[in-house]
């Protein structure tokens, strides 16, 4: 008994420990996850329309609006280049403490492959950074176990993924400063603001980038040469997730949207999104697309 008493308490002391390791050496100023994950934490507020997916979802989707013009509370929630198996861990995280009436997710996560952005910067850049917030489950070790380029250790522990950073001597002032902090324009006047950009607009306007940089004039006109009909099967990986956001959302009583932001897609884009389409309308479920 006394064995099985040490045995949990060292056990404890050690996730602790390693808990407090990785809130030290995640990037924490320059990281938009991290940035998002903290906001979230300190708001208490049960939305009744929350937003997943990629960062096409900045700009495609106004919470303030919806908030003014219909009364339900929003949020947008989503992350840069988050694909779909992501945006399921990080909605079965969230309904944990509180379900929204709908959700909405933005479709370009199921392009993790033959898209404008190389899938090995997906994997690299932007999906660790993700992943290593998001606490430990069965369903989170399945996700990484489902792809090759994720890594078990690297991406539950972050000291792990910046160990060489740590050996090096590479970890800078914006490693431990959150968020913000006290500019000094000159000798009299300190102003407090954000210190990513694109961090001080997302939080000002609720999740919404009113200042994007994409120039969509041509857009009807790059897609013209792929017909509505044409189809092609996104990869099983990603049915097998779209599956599970489906399954979440219905076991929750949560009314779901699929939506595809206008953007310059390549053709395997726009037939996957119409495969999607299809596939949702042939299931009767609380679904929108």
């Amino acid at each position: 008994m006394k064995k099985a008493l040490l045995s949990i308490l060292f056990l404890t002391m050690l996730y602790l420990s390693v808990r407090q390791l990785n809130n030290i050496v995640i990037d924490k100023t320059l990281n938009r996850y991290y940035m998002l994950d903290k906001e979230l934490e300190n708001k208490e507020q049960n939305y009744d329309v929350e937003i997943f997916g990629s960062c096409h979802a900045y700009t495609s989707f106004n919470p303030i609006s919806y908030k003014k013009n219909y009364g339900y509370s929003a949020y947008n929630m989503a992350n840069p280049s988050e694909i779909i198996p992501i945006s399921y861990l990080r909605m079965l995280n969230q309904f944990k403490e509180n379900k929204p009436k709908v959700v909405l997710v933005e479709i370009w996560g199921i392009n993790a492959y033959n898209t404008y952005i190389e899938c090995s910067t997906i994997f690299e850049n932007y999906s660790p950074l993700n992943l290593e917030l998001i606490p430990i489950s069965k369903e989170k070790i399945e996700v990484i176990n489902d792809f090759d380029e994720f890594n078990m250790l690297n991406d539950n522990l972050a000291f792990a993924r910046y160990k060489d950073r740590i050996v090096n001597l590479e970890l800078h002032d914006y490693d431990f400063n959150y968020s913000f902090a006290k500019i000094k324009n000159n000798k009299h006047i300190k102003e407090e603001k954000w210190v990513y950009d694109e961090m001080e607009n997302r939080f000002k306007n609720n999740g919404y980038l009113s200042n994007s940089s994409n120039k969509l004039n041509d857009y009807l006109e790059q897609q013209k040469y792929t017909h509505m009909t044409n189809a092609m099967n996104p990869e099983k990986i990603m049915i097998k997730y779209i599956n599970r956001i489906i399954e979440l959302c219905e076991q929750n009583d949560v009314k779901l949207i699929f939506y595809r932001a206008p953007y310059i897609s390549n053709k395997e884009e726009i037939m996957k999104a119409n495969w999607l389409a299809d596939y949702l309308k042939k299931k009767i479920l609380n679904i929108t697309i």
